[in-house]
Protein backbone atom coordinates (compact mmCIF):
# COMPACT_ATOMS: atom_id res chain seq x y z
CA UNK A 1 0.00 0.00 0.00
CA UNK A 2 1.36 3.45 -0.87
CA UNK A 3 1.97 6.06 1.82
CA UNK A 4 1.18 9.64 0.75
CA UNK A 5 1.83 12.95 2.41
CA UNK A 6 -0.65 15.78 2.85
CA UNK A 7 0.09 16.96 -0.67
CA UNK A 8 -0.79 13.62 -2.21
CA UNK A 9 2.81 12.70 -3.03
CA UNK A 10 3.82 9.07 -2.54
CA UNK A 11 6.57 9.06 0.07
CA UNK A 12 6.75 5.34 0.78
CA UNK A 13 5.07 1.98 0.75
CA UNK A 14 3.71 -0.30 3.45
CA UNK A 15 3.76 -4.07 2.92
CA UNK A 16 3.19 -7.26 4.92
CA UNK A 17 5.26 -10.30 4.00
CA UNK A 18 4.68 -13.85 5.11
CA UNK A 19 7.20 -16.70 4.74
CA UNK A 20 5.36 -19.65 3.14
CA UNK A 21 8.44 -21.88 2.76
CA UNK A 22 7.06 -24.33 5.33
CA UNK A 23 3.72 -24.55 3.56
CA UNK A 24 5.44 -25.11 0.21
CA UNK A 25 7.57 -27.90 1.69
CA UNK A 26 4.51 -29.61 3.18
CA UNK A 27 2.71 -29.29 -0.13
CA UNK A 28 5.61 -30.98 -1.94
CA UNK A 29 5.66 -33.78 0.67
CA UNK A 30 1.93 -34.33 0.19
CA UNK A 31 2.28 -34.47 -3.60
CA UNK A 32 5.18 -36.91 -3.26
CA UNK A 33 3.23 -39.13 -0.83
CA UNK A 34 0.21 -39.23 -3.15
CA UNK A 35 2.46 -40.10 -6.09
CA UNK A 36 4.10 -42.92 -4.14
CA UNK A 37 0.71 -44.32 -3.10
CA UNK A 38 -0.51 -44.36 -6.71
CA UNK A 39 2.66 -46.05 -7.91
CA UNK A 40 2.37 -48.60 -5.11
CA UNK A 41 -1.09 -49.64 -6.31
CA UNK A 42 0.19 -49.92 -9.87
CA UNK A 43 3.21 -51.90 -8.70
CA UNK A 44 1.06 -54.50 -6.95
CA UNK A 45 -0.83 -55.30 -10.14
CA UNK A 46 2.29 -55.21 -12.29
CA UNK A 47 4.18 -57.56 -9.98
CA UNK A 48 1.34 -60.09 -10.14
CA UNK A 49 1.00 -59.96 -13.93
CA UNK A 50 4.75 -60.22 -14.57
CA UNK A 51 5.48 -62.76 -11.84
CA UNK A 52 3.38 -65.59 -13.26
CA UNK A 53 4.87 -65.74 -16.79
CA UNK A 54 8.35 -65.17 -15.34
CA UNK A 55 7.99 -68.32 -13.25
CA UNK A 56 7.06 -70.28 -16.37
CA UNK A 57 10.07 -68.94 -18.28
CA UNK A 58 12.40 -69.83 -15.41
CA UNK A 59 11.03 -73.39 -15.30
CA UNK A 60 11.48 -73.83 -19.06
CA UNK A 61 15.08 -72.60 -18.87
CA UNK A 62 15.86 -75.17 -16.17
CA UNK A 63 14.28 -77.95 -18.25
CA UNK A 64 16.35 -77.03 -21.32
CA UNK A 65 19.51 -76.84 -19.22
CA UNK A 66 19.01 -80.41 -18.09
CA UNK A 67 18.46 -81.68 -21.64
CA UNK A 68 21.40 -80.06 -23.48
CA UNK A 69 25.17 -80.17 -23.08
CA UNK A 70 25.98 -77.71 -25.85
CA UNK A 71 28.37 -75.11 -24.39
CA UNK A 72 27.01 -72.22 -26.45
CA UNK A 73 23.42 -73.02 -25.44
CA UNK A 74 24.39 -73.38 -21.79
CA UNK A 75 26.09 -69.96 -21.84
CA UNK A 76 23.00 -68.32 -23.31
CA UNK A 77 20.72 -70.06 -20.83
CA UNK A 78 22.88 -68.79 -17.96
CA UNK A 79 22.52 -65.29 -19.39
CA UNK A 80 18.73 -65.73 -19.46
CA UNK A 81 18.77 -66.98 -15.85
CA UNK A 82 20.78 -63.96 -14.71
CA UNK A 83 18.25 -61.62 -16.33
CA UNK A 84 15.37 -63.56 -14.79
CA UNK A 85 17.04 -63.15 -11.39
CA UNK A 86 17.32 -59.40 -11.98
CA UNK A 87 13.66 -59.11 -12.98
CA UNK A 88 12.67 -61.19 -9.94
CA UNK A 89 14.53 -58.79 -7.66
CA UNK A 90 12.69 -55.86 -9.21
CA UNK A 91 9.38 -57.63 -8.64
CA UNK A 92 10.26 -58.42 -5.01
CA UNK A 93 11.11 -54.76 -4.42
CA UNK A 94 7.82 -53.72 -6.01
CA UNK A 95 5.84 -56.14 -3.86
CA UNK A 96 7.69 -55.14 -0.69
CA UNK A 97 6.81 -51.51 -1.32
CA UNK A 98 3.23 -51.90 -2.49
CA UNK A 99 1.79 -54.32 0.04
CA UNK A 100 1.40 -53.96 3.77
CA UNK A 101 4.19 -55.56 5.72
CA UNK A 102 3.61 -59.12 6.89
CA UNK A 103 6.48 -58.80 9.36
CA UNK A 104 5.79 -58.41 13.07
CA UNK A 105 6.60 -55.07 14.65
CA UNK A 106 8.79 -55.48 17.73
CA UNK A 107 10.94 -53.37 20.01
CA UNK A 108 14.15 -52.97 18.01
CA UNK A 109 17.71 -52.03 18.90
CA UNK A 110 18.58 -49.65 16.06
CA UNK A 111 22.29 -49.70 16.96
CA UNK A 112 22.33 -53.47 16.43
CA UNK A 113 20.57 -53.09 13.06
CA UNK A 114 23.17 -50.52 12.01
CA UNK A 115 26.06 -52.69 13.23
CA UNK A 116 24.76 -55.79 11.40
CA UNK A 117 24.15 -53.79 8.20
CA UNK A 118 27.66 -52.33 8.23
CA UNK A 119 29.19 -55.79 8.75
CA UNK A 120 27.19 -57.20 5.82
CA UNK A 121 28.28 -54.43 3.44
CA UNK A 122 31.85 -54.30 4.76
CA UNK A 123 32.63 -57.87 3.59
CA UNK A 124 31.51 -57.15 0.01
CA UNK A 125 34.12 -57.21 -2.75
CA UNK A 126 33.48 -53.57 -3.67
CA UNK A 127 34.05 -52.46 -0.05
CA UNK A 128 37.72 -53.46 -0.11
CA UNK A 129 39.81 -50.41 0.69
CA UNK A 130 36.88 -48.41 2.09
CA UNK A 131 37.03 -47.51 5.78
CA UNK A 132 33.84 -47.75 7.81
CA UNK A 133 33.50 -45.67 10.98
CA UNK A 134 30.55 -45.98 13.35
CA UNK A 135 29.61 -43.72 16.26
CA UNK A 136 26.82 -45.08 18.43
CA UNK A 137 24.74 -43.27 21.01
CA UNK A 138 24.37 -46.06 23.58
CA UNK A 139 21.42 -44.28 25.20
CA UNK A 140 19.12 -44.89 22.22
CA UNK A 141 15.70 -46.29 23.19
CA UNK A 142 14.30 -49.36 21.48
CA UNK A 143 11.60 -48.49 18.94
CA UNK A 144 8.62 -50.48 17.59
CA UNK A 145 10.01 -51.41 14.15
CA UNK A 146 10.53 -54.39 11.87
CA UNK A 147 14.27 -55.20 12.22
CA UNK A 148 14.62 -56.90 8.81
CA UNK A 149 13.04 -53.96 7.01
CA UNK A 150 15.12 -51.38 8.87
CA UNK A 151 18.29 -53.33 8.04
CA UNK A 152 17.20 -53.39 4.40
CA UNK A 153 17.06 -49.57 4.43
CA UNK A 154 20.53 -49.26 5.97
CA UNK A 155 22.02 -51.83 3.57
CA UNK A 156 20.48 -50.11 0.52
CA UNK A 157 21.96 -46.74 1.50
CA UNK A 158 25.34 -48.22 2.45
CA UNK A 159 25.60 -50.07 -0.89
CA UNK A 160 24.80 -46.82 -2.69
CA UNK A 161 27.55 -45.13 -0.70
CA UNK A 162 30.05 -47.82 -1.74
CA UNK A 163 29.02 -47.42 -5.39
CA UNK A 164 29.31 -43.62 -5.13
CA UNK A 165 32.89 -43.95 -3.88
CA UNK A 166 33.80 -46.30 -6.73
CA UNK A 167 32.40 -43.95 -9.38
CA UNK A 168 33.95 -40.71 -8.15
CA UNK A 169 36.68 -38.96 -10.20
CA UNK A 170 40.21 -40.25 -9.78
CA UNK A 171 42.98 -38.08 -8.45
CA UNK A 172 46.43 -38.37 -10.04
CA UNK A 173 45.38 -41.64 -11.65
CA UNK A 174 44.53 -43.30 -8.33
CA UNK A 175 41.30 -43.53 -6.38
CA UNK A 176 41.23 -41.50 -3.19
CA UNK A 177 40.72 -43.37 0.06
CA UNK A 178 37.02 -44.04 0.48
CA UNK A 179 35.30 -43.50 3.81
CA UNK A 180 31.80 -44.12 5.11
CA UNK A 181 30.68 -42.80 8.50
CA UNK A 182 27.55 -43.94 10.32
CA UNK A 183 26.30 -42.02 13.36
CA UNK A 184 23.31 -42.65 15.63
CA UNK A 185 21.99 -39.96 17.95
CA UNK A 186 18.87 -38.37 19.43
CA UNK A 187 17.57 -34.90 18.52
CA UNK A 188 14.15 -33.21 18.75
CA UNK A 189 12.30 -36.35 19.88
CA UNK A 190 13.72 -38.28 16.90
CA UNK A 191 16.14 -41.16 16.73
CA UNK A 192 18.56 -40.21 13.97
CA UNK A 193 20.83 -42.35 11.82
CA UNK A 194 23.28 -40.51 9.57
CA UNK A 195 25.14 -42.32 6.77
CA UNK A 196 27.79 -40.16 5.12
CA UNK A 197 30.25 -40.98 2.31
CA UNK A 198 32.96 -39.11 0.45
CA UNK A 199 31.82 -40.36 -2.94
CA UNK A 200 30.99 -38.48 -6.12
CA UNK A 201 27.89 -36.80 -4.66
CA UNK A 202 24.50 -36.25 -6.28
CA UNK A 203 23.92 -33.54 -8.85
CA UNK A 204 21.43 -30.80 -8.09
CA UNK A 205 19.19 -31.94 -10.95
CA UNK A 206 19.15 -35.56 -9.73
CA UNK A 207 18.49 -34.82 -6.05
CA UNK A 208 14.69 -34.34 -6.31
CA UNK A 209 14.34 -37.62 -8.26
CA UNK A 210 16.33 -40.10 -6.19
CA UNK A 211 13.30 -41.46 -4.32
CA UNK A 212 11.31 -41.99 -7.51
CA UNK A 213 10.92 -45.59 -8.76
CA UNK A 214 13.28 -46.81 -11.49
CA UNK A 215 15.37 -43.62 -11.33
CA UNK A 216 19.06 -44.45 -11.20
CA UNK A 217 22.33 -42.81 -12.20
CA UNK A 218 24.10 -46.18 -12.40
CA UNK A 219 24.99 -47.89 -15.65
CA UNK A 220 22.50 -50.23 -17.31
CA UNK A 221 22.41 -53.55 -15.47
CA UNK A 222 24.04 -52.18 -12.31
CA UNK A 223 20.97 -50.81 -10.57
CA UNK A 224 17.18 -51.08 -10.70
CA UNK A 225 16.39 -47.65 -9.29
CA UNK A 226 14.16 -49.21 -6.63
CA UNK A 227 16.46 -49.34 -3.57
CA UNK A 228 15.86 -45.80 -2.31
CA UNK A 229 12.20 -45.92 -3.37
CA UNK A 230 11.61 -49.01 -1.23
CA UNK A 231 13.69 -47.54 1.61
CA UNK A 232 11.62 -44.37 1.57
CA UNK A 233 8.41 -46.41 1.77
CA UNK A 234 9.69 -48.46 4.71
CA UNK A 235 10.74 -45.43 6.75
CA UNK A 236 7.46 -43.63 5.96
CA UNK A 237 5.54 -46.69 7.22
CA UNK A 238 7.17 -46.09 10.62
CA UNK A 239 6.18 -42.38 10.49
CA UNK A 240 9.77 -41.37 9.82
CA UNK A 241 11.48 -39.56 6.98
CA UNK A 242 14.73 -39.56 5.00
CA UNK A 243 16.65 -36.36 4.25
CA UNK A 244 19.51 -35.98 1.78
CA UNK A 245 22.37 -33.49 1.83
CA UNK A 246 24.82 -33.82 -1.04
CA UNK A 247 27.41 -31.82 -2.91
CA UNK A 248 28.71 -32.99 -6.26
CA UNK A 249 32.32 -34.12 -6.02
CA UNK A 250 32.38 -34.07 -2.20
CA UNK A 251 29.96 -36.73 -1.00
CA UNK A 252 26.48 -37.40 0.32
CA UNK A 253 24.80 -37.67 3.71
CA UNK A 254 21.53 -39.53 4.23
CA UNK A 255 19.72 -38.68 7.47
CA UNK A 256 17.04 -41.11 8.64
CA UNK A 257 14.68 -39.73 11.28
CA UNK A 258 12.47 -42.08 13.30
CA UNK A 259 10.07 -40.62 15.90
CA UNK A 260 10.71 -41.92 19.41
CA UNK A 261 7.03 -41.61 20.24
CA UNK A 262 5.16 -42.68 17.05
CA UNK A 263 1.41 -42.36 16.93
CA UNK A 264 -0.20 -45.78 17.35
Amino acid sequence: SPIVDTGGTVVGYFGVHRDITGEKNLEQQLIHAQKMESIGLLAAGLAHEVGNPLTSISSLVQVIQRTTHDEFTQDKLELIKSQITRISKIIRDLVDFSRKSSYEVQLTDVNKCVRDSVEIVRVGKKSKGISFRVEFDNALPQLPLVPDQVEQVFINILINAVDAIHTRPEVAGRMRDGAITVVTRIADENLIVEIQDNGKGISEDARPKIFEPFYTTKKVGEGTGLGLWVSYGIIRSFQGTIEVDSEEGKGTKFTILLPMHPEL
